[in-house]
């Protein structure tokens, strides 16, 4: 899945820097992250000195940052990062790791062509993202206290 994939660099990435870790999973069962919310709660209580998350898609850093306006006790400091670069994380200023979505699906149509012109396509392609920052992130950041 993409999202294990996003959030296997974002650890690795931790790891290689040295920095702490702690790690939130979404079941199955909450595709849609329907128990965000009390879930974010129950995490804030345990670690109330945790300033930020990574999110493994711009919709559900969205989901994240409306769900901390309804929680009673939150962090005095929290930085969101989205993925994607989607036109959510642009409407609610997320900062997030953009994917080159036009070139992705170029990428795709050249290769579908190919294959069934009878030609070899490669298995796998990697393209570049960017780190686009916005008011979620960084110096100042604070989408808890919103």
């Amino acid at each position: 899945m993409p999202a294990y994939l996003r959030y296997q660099g974002f650890e690795e990435e931790c790891v290689r820097l040295k920095l702490a870790l702690r790690k939130y999973h979404l079941g199955e069962e909450d595709l849609f992250a329907e128990g965000l919310q009390d879930n974010l709660a129950a995490v804030f209580e345990e670690d109330p000195l945790l300033d930020g998350v990574f999110a493994t898609s711009d919709v559900l850093a969205a989901r994240l940052i409306t769900s901390l306006a309804n929680l009673p006790r939150k962090p005095e400091r929290l930085a969101v990062v989205g993925f994607d670069g989607v036109n959510v994380s642009e409407y609610c200023n997320i900062s997030t790791v953009v994917q080159p979505i036009t070139q992705m699906g170029a990428f795709a149509v050249n290769n579908l062509i190919r294959r069934i012109n009878g030609e070899m396509v490669p298995d796998r392609t990697v393209l570049p993202v960017s780190f686009l920052r916005r008011a979620s992130s960084g110096p100042g950041a604070n989408v808890a206290g919103r």
